[in-house]
């Protein structure tokens, strides 16, 4: 009877095996549509702001924390291009993200904002670091702060601006008004190229008595 018993037992444990399903897993997030939007953005980035994709991170638990995007570029900017170049960036990339239909839903703020961003971008050319040494070296984006470095910021031994911080919401602010003063007062052909350069004023009766003394001087400005 015992051994019988036994029997019983034996195969009531492989009919409860048999019967159990391991419990459904259910995604947290859709991480095939956060980085299609990356990808697809980074291509724009990189034919149209010589930005290269080297890359990038989705912090999340249930809902998306954080991103983080890193990049490489060979261009050579001053501090205002960099400015301009993130705000760009920074801007367009939100817009992408708490306008889809799919992701917005997966935030954990929304909307998301410049402080849910994290954002890098290294300066690599030989210009950059041997040349000119006060472009930027360096950009990031961090809990809302923009930083700018210099070239020459981590080993500069002279006078050297090195870095900048400042609300991202200061850059932002300094480029827009930037361009609405560009929009009013930059002309909108470029004037003759004359022996003195790109100087900030020069009145039109000095100018024209300056080109008209410098004949061989004077000539369109190359394209």
């Amino acid at each position: 009877m015992t051994r019988y018993l036994g029997l019983l037992l034996i195969i009531a444990a492989f009919c409860g095996c048999g019967t159990s399903q391991p419990p459904k897993m259910e995604k947290a997030i859709d991480a095939t549509e956060v980085s299609r939007q990356i990808l697809t953005y980074s291509e724009k980035l990189r034919f149209q702001k010589h930005l290269q994709l080297e890359d990038s991170v989705v912090y999340y638990n249930n809902k998306i924390n954080r991103i983080r995007l890193d990049f490489s570029s060979m261009d050579v900017l001053d501090i205002w291009e960099a400015r301009a170049l993130l705000v760009d960036l920074v801007d367009e990339f939100l817009e992408r993200i708490n306008g889809n239909a799919i992701i917005y839903r997966d935030l954990g703020t929304f909307p998301f904002t410049a402080s849910d961003l994290e954002v890098y971008i290294y300066f690599k050319s030989f210009y950059n670091h041997y040349v000119k040494l006060d472009s930027v070296g360096m950009i990031s984006l961090k809990q809302g702060i923009a930083s700018y470095i210099a070239s020459d910021g981590f080993d500069c031994e002279g006078p050297c601006w090195r870095k900048r911080n400042e609300y991202y919401f200061q850059s932002r602010n300094f480029i827009t008004f930037k361009r609405q003063g560009e929009a009013l007062y930059k002309p909108d052909t470029e004037s003759d190229f004359n022996i003195f350069g790109d100087e900030r004023y020069i009145d039109p009766e000095t100018r024209k008595y300056l080109n008209r003394i410098s004949p061989r001087i004077k000539t369109n400005r190359p394209r």
